[in-house]
């Protein structure tokens, strides 16, 4: 059961992309809320 170990990691992996995106995107409107 190699690959579902392998599907399992991409999962978090991408789960964890996905939310270093949302925060960036959070930064940036923050920021433009500020100006």
């Amino acid at each position: 059961m190699r690959g579902g170990r392998d599907a399992r990691t991409r999962l978090r992996w991408s789960s964890l992309q996905l939310h270093d995106e949302a925060r960036a995107k959070m930064a940036k409107s923050h920021k433009n809320f500020k100006i």
